[in-house]
């Protein structure tokens, strides 16, 4: 069995972490259907701090009721895939971690998280969605685990992808979680039932992250020399990254810096001008 003997939460975090519980318990009490915004800037540990307040919410100690939880955890492209191996390496022994797949009996169990990816059930046909000779879809599994009595959590992360559309609605209409938490940087606003805020001066003052990004520093004293200056700024920030690595190394940390390049959106389409400059960074 794995122990979890790394995880230690900023203050920022628990402060969040137990509002967000407070809060939850609270509109849990009133009924179903409640919708909580959990807002906190990129690079805060947004998904740690959902995976500990899902572990204090279940943990029975924790409770005055009897009440008793399954999850529903959905996000779009494959960051559903990067939240369940982030959860299952900080929270190994405290939830079952599955996909459709992976479901038995047809229903989510106690303390499982069923993982979606939002592209995957936002269509018409999914397979998700849609009846079945074997009857396992969407709508089946949440009846039947409803009808095992446990309060059904849905968790939208990066929920300003989806929030506003028709079929957002619908599949949370179908869904009928007793509790949604719609979690984001920037949350789009729909007269949410609590808005829990993770306040970007507190992480920075934590060290979590930056206030100001350097952008090619020291680039102004580097030479053309014929070269072009999209394989300047690349050779300088490989430069850069190897005199980090041996800082670090000196200092006795396994930290391995990386180099952030910013390229054109490929899903939005690019022009030649850009697939030249892709074709340029693949091969430097």
């Amino acid at each position: 069995m794995k122990k979890n003997i790394g995880l230690v939460l900023k203050d920022y975090q628990n402060l969040a972490i137990e509002k967000l519980k407070s809060e939850s318990n609270e509109l849990l009490d009133l009924g179903n259907g409640k919708l909580a915004i959990f807002e906190a800037p990129t690079g805060s540990g947004k998904t740690i701090m959902i995976g500990e307040f899902l572990k204090r919410l279940v943990n029975p100690l924790d409770r005055e009721d009897s009440k008793t939880f399954s999850f529903i955890w959905i996000s779009v492209r494959d960051l559903h895939n990067q939240s369940k191996k982030s959860l299952e390496n900080n929270f190994p022994n405290d939830f079952t971690y599955s996909e459709f797949d992976d479901l038995e009996e047809n229903r989510i169990k106690r303390n499982e998280i069923l993982f979606l990816n939002w592209e995957s059930i936002n269509k018409e046909n999914s397979i998700y969605v849609r009846d079945n000779e074997k009857g396992k879809n969407l709508t089946k599994v949440i009846e039947n685990t409803k009808t095992q009595g446990r309060y059904i959590i849905l968790i939208i992360d990066e929920s300003h992808h989806t929030a506003i559309s028709e079929r957002s609605t619908q599949i949370k209409n179908d869904i009928g979680a007793s509790l949604t938490i719609e979690a984001s940087a920037t949350p789009i606003f729909k007269d949410p039932d609590a808005h829990i805020k993770v306040h970007f001066e507190k992480v920075v003052m934590e060290g979590m992250i930056k206030k100001e990004i350097s952008i090619n520093p020291e680039f102004e004293s580097f030479k053309v020399d014929g070269e072009s200056s999209r394989k300047m700024v690349i050779d300088a920030a490989i430069a850069k990254q190897k005199e980090l690595l041996k800082g670090y190394k000196k200092e006795g940390s396994n930290v391995n810096p990386l180099i952030l390049i910013q390229l054109p959106n490929l899903q939005r389409g690019v022009n030649d001008l850009d697939k030249d400059v892709l074709t340029e960074v693949e091969r430097s």
